[in-house]
């Protein structure tokens, strides 16, 4: 059996993705692992441009069947005990990953995930709560500034190991057994907020999301999304209603109103933006 399966999505990933597959293999060298790359029907050539390693094993799709269903695909397709599921926009630095496989067979029950930094090496803000009804009208309207009250964690200690609630889905390094606990990721989601409705399963099933501070890994957030702003903002606009009438039915009438002007607003900033 394989160690260690690479699940990784691909969409137009362009340099970026070549980059985080390279890194990968160069930091894999000598162990039992496998990239499995399921590609949403690129047009940019990447997955064309793949180095020829029998490591990488690569599911074409032909069209975009968006994140949800791909992901499902390369976990589905993976023959390792632990899953490492990353996104395309994910670069090991050298000697950053084998830390990170360490913990994580230590922990086989728990996910884990590690310390992403920017392209100019500044910690990324990746922790965040589970977000509720409280927290979103809280974002929305500013009534507290109290961190529990707040999606993203502005207050966490990122040189801190502790249990989180809801990092980025963007690396994430777990048995596969404690995947399929979770269950697979909703496709009735356009895009967004799959992310976000799996980790509230995971907490519901007693799941411990565990933060690790070792060695940092590059993480360029939102490589792909940010071709297509419009459609990036009413693909969340309705997957955040979705979320919210999966999870919280009993808010979820009075909420509608506020999640679609907040949709149409970020609507018109991208339109003076583009203007």
């Amino acid at each position: 059996m394989i160690d260690y399966s690479f699940c990784m999505v691909n969409w137009n990933g362009g340099e970026t993705f070549l980059r985080s597959v390279r890194s990968i293999l160069s930091e894999t060298e000598g162990l039992n692992a496998e990239v499995i790359i399921v590609d949403n029907g690129s047009a940019d050539g990447s997955v064309e441009s793949l180095p020829l390693d029998g490591r990488i094993r690569t599911v074409l799709n032909g069209t975009n069947t968006y994140f949800a269903r791909a992901t499902n695909q390369s976990v589905a397709a993976a023959r390792g005990r632990f899953l490492v599921v990353l996104n395309n926009d994910v670069v090991f630095y050298k000697d950053s990953l084998r830390y990170y496989l360490t913990v994580m067979e230590q922990h086989p029950g728990s996910i884990l995930c590690p310390r992403l930094v920017n392209a100019d090496g500044s910690t990324q803000k990746s922790i965040r709560n589970i977000l509720t009804p409280q927290i979103l009208l809280n974002e929305m309207f500013r009534l507290s500034s109290r961190p529990a009250l707040r999606w993203i964690r502005d207050d966490f200690d990122y040189e801190q190991a502790q249990l989180v609630e809801q990092p980025l889905f963007s690396l994430l390094f777990m048995s596969r057994e404690t995947f399929y606990r979770v269950g697979a990721m909703d496709c009735a989601y356009p895009l967004f907020f799959n992310d976000v409705d799996w980790y509230r399963r995971a907490s519901k099933r007693a799941i411990r999301t565990r933060y690790v501070p070792g060695p940092a890994v590059l993480h360029e957030h939102g490589y792909s999304t940010a071709k297509k702003p419009f459609r990036k903002v009413w693909m969340s606009t309705v997957s955040m209603l979705r979320y919210m009438y999966r999870n919280f039915t009993a808010s979820f009438f009075l909420l509608i109103p506020l999640i679609v002007a907040g949709g149409l607003y970020r609507m018109s900033r991208e339109c003076r933006y583009k203007a």
